[in-house]
């Protein structure tokens, strides 16, 4: 059956005849669903590929599309392509993702040797702009490759800002994170190697022994008031410029040694005195101990 012979035949006034009409528009029918976007070999000429019209959808309503023919490349395999819309290419790398296949056209030496079909047997599910949800059961991975910036792009939560909405605690299993510059004070996610600098920083020059707070609090005896511990000991020192005692002043007891305390500028003790006098209270030694106490002033 020829293009000009895909007419439907209408009057069915001719008696006996009308169910034969019928048949015959119903095989009409059936060949001119079947023969949309197919090859038309009848006029195929070298390297043009002709093809049967269809139906395009041009973004708001079903069209019909003409007849037509397209050229193909010599010596190569030809993949012959077409819009939603019913506009028709061809390549030689590859079905194009965005695009309907009609047939892979094998070309030799200026003529076609080999046609295999591709046109797909139902309208595929596809997005078009305002027509709600148009896929709610099938994976992404149907479609080709999508960048993170493309998905970024059509995907948008319930208050339409264009952000991915995920779960409030999503589990996220070692997540590489950009490591944010020292003393960054906002709400971006920080890496082990952000933590590890602070740490650093903090620690400074301290050293391995006191380089965490409890060693720190070990060697201040856990003293949560340590300025006043330390203020209050000194407090109870004496100063090397001179100071005025009030109490009783106890040092180590020694022995008199005649050689050592010539001279010397250390505060013996009473007992230290004592032993030097009563040694000295008989005989030469007492006549020493009176010429010494002899010689001196006491008052009081």
């Amino acid at each position: 059956m020829t293009t000009t012979e895909k007419g439907i035949v209408s009057d069915i006034a001719r008696g006996a005849d009308w169910l034969v009409d019928g048949n015959n528009n119903w095989t009409r029918l059936r060949r001119m669903v079947d023969e949309q976007w197919g090859p038309r070999p009848a006029a195929f000429s070298g390297l043009t590929y002709a093809y049967f019209g269809g139906t395009g959808w041009s973004g708001s309503a079903w069209t019909s599309v003409a007849d037509g023919t397209i050229a193909l490349s010599d010596n190569a395999t030809n993949y012959i392509e077409r819009t939603l819309a019913g506009v028709v290419s061809t390549n030689t790398s590859g079905f194009t993702a965005s695009k309907l296949p009609m047939a892979v056209v094998t070309t030799v030496s200026g003529d076609i040797t080999a046609i295999a079909e591709r046109r797909m047997p139902t309208v595929p599910t596809t997005v078009v702009a305002g027509s709600g949800d148009a896929l709610t059961t099938n994976p992404l991975s149907q479609f080709a490759s999508t960048t993170s910036a493309q998905l970024r792009g059509v995907l948008s939560d319930e208050t339409g800002t264009g952000a991915a909405v995920f779960a409030d605690s999503p589990t996220l299993v070692n997540p590489v994170v950009g490591t944010q510059s020292p003393g960054d004070n906002t709400t971006k996610g920080a890496s082990t190697a952000f933590v590890a600098a602070a740490i650093a920083a903090l620690i400074g020059t301290a050293p391995g022994v006191l380089d965490t707070l409890g060693e720190i609090s070990d060697a201040i005896n856990d003293d949560a008031n340590l300025y006043t511990t330390l203020v209050a000991a000194i407090a109870l020192k004496a100063s090397l410029a001179g100071a005025t005692f009030t109490g009783d002043i106890n040092v180590p007891d020694e022995a008199y040694d005649a050689t050592a305390w010539n001279g010397s500028t250390e505060a013996p003790t009473k007992n230290a005195i004592r032993d030097k006098i009563e040694s000295l209270s008989t005989g030469a030694a007492a006549d020493d101990a009176s010429a010494i106490i002899a010689g001196q002033t006491f008052g009081g």
